[in-house]
């Protein structure tokens, strides 16, 4: 029962990241769309973008199941291995997966897409550096240190800086914002 537990816990972790992730990419898509509708969707640039886009998502389900102590650190890492994989390959890495997970290929709502990654040179010895400060500062801001939410609209706005050349950060501010404290609530009430 013990395992089992630690398994749902897991899963639905996973299941939150893919949420996430997807969402994510929508929103991600829909501001390019409105602050540069003249650039190649498949360009290095936007797929840079969204990598580091899409990482937030990664780092809110990391950050999440670390506050929430359910899982123990053989689950916390493969949490870790299996969303970044699904990072970058997208939701068909849970096809051979059994249980919920082999389900959310079938949920239009939870599917991610691949991202190419010979499109990802842009960020070369950008990408860690980049979610490893997204995480510090995310838990930092789930500890309810407000101050650090600066910190995490900068790494916003860096993510969308690739595709969006003259970037209106004072228009995006109020969705950053909204981003970062709708995930640290949807977790509080998780844990």
């Amino acid at each position: 029962m013990f395992w089992s537990s630690k398994k749902n816990v897991f899963e639905d972790w996973v299941i939150i990241g893919c949420g996430y992730m997807a969402e994510h990419d929508r929103v991600y898509d829909n501001i390019v769309a409105q602050h540069a509708s003249d650039l190649n969707p498949q360009s290095n640039e936007n797929i840079a973008g969204k990598f580091l886009f899409r990482s937030f998502a990664v780092v809110f389900v990391q950050a999440g199941s670390a506050l929430q102590k359910k899982l123990n650190q053989s689950y916390f890492d493969d949490l870790h291995a299996i969303l970044t994989s699904i990072m970058l390959h997208g939701t068909t890495v849970l096809e051979n997966q059994s249980g919920a997970l082999s389900r959310v290929s079938s949920q239009k709502e939870l599917i991610v897409d691949s991202i190419p990654l010979d499109k990802l040179e842009l960020l070369h010895g950008v990408g860690a550096k980049f979610m490893d400060s997204a995480l510090n500062s995310f838990v930092r801001y789930c500890a309810g240190q407000e101050k650090i939410a600066k910190d995490l609209v900068n790494l916003y706005f860096q993510s969308l800086a690739y595709p969006i050349k003259n970037l209106d950060k004072n228009a995006l501010k109020p969705q950053a914002m909204g981003m970062f404290a709708g995930a640290r609530a949807a977790i509080i009430k998780k844990i």
